[in-house]
C-alpha cells in the first residue's frame, strides 16, 4: 500500500517446489509520482525461493527506513545479508535445494518533493519610528567558566576474560526462567540493555570482535583468510600476553571443524599472522582443557577468550543447557586471582535472531552483554547504545593500545559507564 497516489505493482509473480524457482527477480514499483514530502511507502514481499539467485528491488527514488524479516529462521537456507544501505533494499543469495517462503516488509520514504508552495504577498511595511537613543550601560564582566571536567579514564584491567556465547537476542535469555545463572548475573552485576551485534551470520561478528572489521566476509566460510592486525597483535606489542581457548578443539592451531567444534566461532585461526606461524599459534590458540591448568599454575594470560562448544554455546542446544555450562565454568573465573585483583569478564552472546540495528555499523541484533568486575559497578543496567566494536574499543582504551577499524569510529561508544 502506499500514500498520496504512489502506486505499487510487482514485476513478476510465480510459484515453486522443492529444488525450483518461482520467480528470479521482484521488484516493487511506485506507479505516480511523489506529491507530498517525505512519503511513505509500504511494501509487501512474497517470495518462494528456490535454488537459483533471488533479488529484492526498492522503488526507485525511494530509501528503506525499517524492514520486518517474517520467516529470519535457518539462516544458512534464507538470505541473512539483507542490508539496510540508503536507497536500496537487495538480498542475493544462492540458496539450497530446499525451496522457502519468506514474506518481508519494508517501509521506504520518498525524497524530497514537497509541491512548489502558492507565493505569499508582500506586505506593505509599516514605517518604523526613529527611537530615541539610550546611554550604552557599562557592560559587567562574565566570570570564566570552569572547563568541564573530561570522561574518567578506563581502568586498566590487569586481566580480561571474554566468554563469547551464540544467536539469542537479549529478549531470549534476559527475564527467562531457563536461564537462572545468568539472569543472576546480570541482575548483581552489570547488563548492556542496548548492545548490538554487527551483522549475520557469526563468522563476521567473531572478526568483528578480534580484528575491527568483518573484512568483507558474509558467510562461515572456512578458508576465508585475513592478512590483517588484530587484537592479539596489539597485545603482545603492548608487553600482555593472550591465549584463545576454544571447548571441542582437537589440538592446539587446529584447522578446520571437528563437530561440535566448528572453526567459524574461533576468529583467531583467520589471521594469517597467526595461523601460519606454528609456533606462535599452538601455543596461543588452544583446547578449552587448558585453562583449568593455566589458572591451577597461575599462568593465566593478560587476554582470555573462550568459545564453548555448539551446544554448549546455546547454537544447537537450549537456553538451560548454555546456562548450565556458565554455571560450572564462570565460578572458576570470578574466584581467580587473575579476575580478584583488577579484572573483569564479559559475556557476550555473537548475534541476535533479528535484524535490529544501531550506531551505523550493526544490523545483527540486540544482545545481552553481562560485565563483570571488581572495578565495575553492581546492580546496574546501561542504555547507552553500543556494538560488538565498543567491546573491541574498551579492551583496547583500557590498555591504551590503537583502536583497530570500526572501533575506532565516532559511532562506536566505549563501555565507560560499567566501571566505578
Amino acid at each position: 500500500m502506499a500514500e498520496a497516489g504512489a502506486t505499487l505493482t510487482l514485476d513478476t509473480t510465480g510459484s515453486a517446489s522443492s529444488a525450483t524457482t518461482a520467480v528470479s527477480s521482484l521488484s516493487v514499483k511506485a506507479g505516480a509520482a511523489t506529491t507530498a514530502a517525505n512519503e511513505i511507502v509500504l511494501a509487501g514481499f512474497g517470495v518462494s525461493q528456490g535454488s537459483a539467485t533471488q533479488s529484492w528491488g526498492a522503488p526507485s527514488g525511494f530509501t528503506l527506513i525499517n524492514k520486518d524479516d517474517t520467516n529470519p529462521s535457518n539462516e544458512l537456507n534464507l538470505s541473512s545479508m539483507v542490508v539496510s544501505a540508503s536507497g536500496t533494499y537487495t538480498a542475493t543469495q544462492t540458496l539450497t535445494a530446499s525451496a522457502w517462503t519468506k514474506g518481508i516488509i519494508a517501509t521506504f520514504r520518498a525524497s524530497s518533493s514537497s509541491p512548489t508552495p502558492a507565493p505569499t504577498p508582500t506586505p506593505t511595511p509599516t514605517p518604523t519610528p526613529t527611537p530615541t537613543p539610550t546611554p550604552t550601560p557599562t557592560p559587567t564582566p562574565a566570570p570564566t567558566p570552569s572547563p568541564t571536567p573530561s570522561p574518567a579514564a578506563l581502568p586498566n584491567f590487569s586481566h580480561v576474560f571474554v566468554i563469547v556465547m551464540e544467536n539469542q537476542e537479549i529478549t531470549d535469555v534476559i527475564g527467562n526462567p531457563a536461564a537462572p545463572y545468568l539472569n543472576g548475573l546480570a541482575t548483581s552485576n552489570a547488563l548492556g540493555t542496548q548492545v548490538y551485534a554487527v551483522t549475520h551470520p557469526s563468522l563476521p561478528n567473531y572478526l568483528a570482535l578480534a580484528g575491527g572489521s568483518t573484512f568483507g566476509i558474509t558467510s562461515d566460510c572456512t578458508t576465508c583468510y585475513v592478512s590483517a592486525s588484530n587484537l592479539a597483535d596489539q597485545i603482545e606489542a603492548g608487553g600482555k600476553t593472550w591465549k584463545a581457548y576454544l571447548e571441542g578443539m582437537p589440538s592446539p592451531c587446529f584447522v578446520g571443524d571437528a563437530y561440535p567444534y566448528m572453526q567459524k566461532h574461533n576468529p583467531w585461526i583467520y589471521f594469517n599472522d597467526i595461523r601460519t606461524n606454528a609456533t606462535r599459534c599452538a601455543a596461543d590458540v588452544v583446547p578449552f582443557t587448558q585453562l583449568s591448568s593455566d589458572m591451577a599454575n597461575n599462568t593465566v594470560p593478560n587476554f582470555v577468550w573462550i568459545t564453548p562448544d555448539m551446544c554448549n554455546d546455546m547454537h544447537d542446544c537450549s537456553i538451560a543447557t548454555g546456562d548450565a555450562w556458565l554455571k560450572q565454568q564462570v565460578p572458576a573465573i570470578l574466584n581467580s586471582a587473575a579476575y580478584k585483583n583488577g579484572g573483569a569478564l564479559f559475556i557476550t552472546w555473537d548475534e541476535g535472531n533479528t535484524y535490529a540495528a544501531c550506531c551505523t555499523l550493526a544490523t545483527g541484533g540486540r544482545v545481552a552483554t553481562i560485565v563483570m568486575s571488581p572495578l565495575g559497578k553492581t546492580g546496574f543496567q546501561s542504555s547507552i547504545q553500543e556494538t560488538l566494536y565498543s567491546l573491541l574499543r574498551t579492551i583496547e582504551d583500557s590498555w591504551n593500545l590503537p583502536r583497530l577499524g570500526d572501533a575506532g569510529c565516532s559511532c562506536t561508544t566505549t563501555m565507560r559507564e560499567y566501571f566505578q
